[in-house]
């Protein structure tokens, strides 16, 4: 199974450009949601990863896959660094202020096989959400080019060696479930939240990132 890099290998790690404006997802996300999450949680992650590059407790030259594969052998604090930025990275490259795009080739194509559909894709996040009980992700995975639904808790994702072996795949897309992203806005409605945001996903990106999985 090939694994997907959200940043390139670096011996430094950067807090990656908003692909749009903090306020260019109103109403599903507004302005101050972006900034506590990408100014303040995100800058945070990448703030501890740099820490712990320059004590030794990571390698120079490590790529997030990478550490993820390898995350039980971390402490919970530093599993929250690593975990944390490829999320958000994710997150942010994943959604587009345009409305109500649709996949095309080959993704489409698995979206209907495995799922009847992309009403049927969202439906079944809407469902997952009820298996985060406080926060966590929701994920679309690829694991060897076939589509499945993963829900992790708190930062963890479906890379990451401590989750189950059914779990394992790749993430291509992640609906965030941290209180922070939405409570302000949405309080316990996630079923709007969740049609919401699937209205603002950026499919182009999801079907580059499934091609690489390929």
């Amino acid at each position: 199974m090939k694994s997907q890099s959200v940043l390139p290998l670096t011996s430094e790690f950067e807090l990656p450009s908003l692909p749009y404006p903090m306020d260019a997802l109103e109403p599903f996300l507004g302005y101050d949601n972006v900034d506590i999450l990408y100014n303040g949680y995100h800058a945070a992650y990448v703030l501890g990863l740099n820490g712990a590059l320059r004590n030794a407790l990571l390698p120079a030259g490590c790529s997030l896959p990478g550490m993820l594969g390898r995350t039980s052998s971390m402490s919970l604090k530093l599993q929250t660094y690593v975990a944390g930025h490829y999320n958000l990275s994710l997150f942010w490259k994943t959604l587009s202020p345009d409305i109500n795009d649709k996949p095309t080739g080959v993704l489409d194509e698995a979206i209907q096989a495995t799922f009847g559909g992309l009403a049927e894709l969202m439906k079944s996040f809407a469902l997952s959400t009820q298996r985060v009980t406080n926060n966590g992700w929701i994920w679309l995975v690829s694991r060897d080019g076939r589509l499945l639904i993963a829900a992790t808790p708190d930062h963890r994702n479906p890379l990451m060696d401590c989750e189950p072996a059914d779990q394992h795949g790749v993430p291509i897309l992640g609906l965030n479930l941290w209180k922070h992203a939405y409570h302000d806005t949405y309080q316990h409605r996630l079923t709007e939240y969740t049609e919401q945001w699937g209205r603002h996903i950026n499919w182009r990106e999801v079907e580059r990132l499934y091609l690489s999985t390929l």
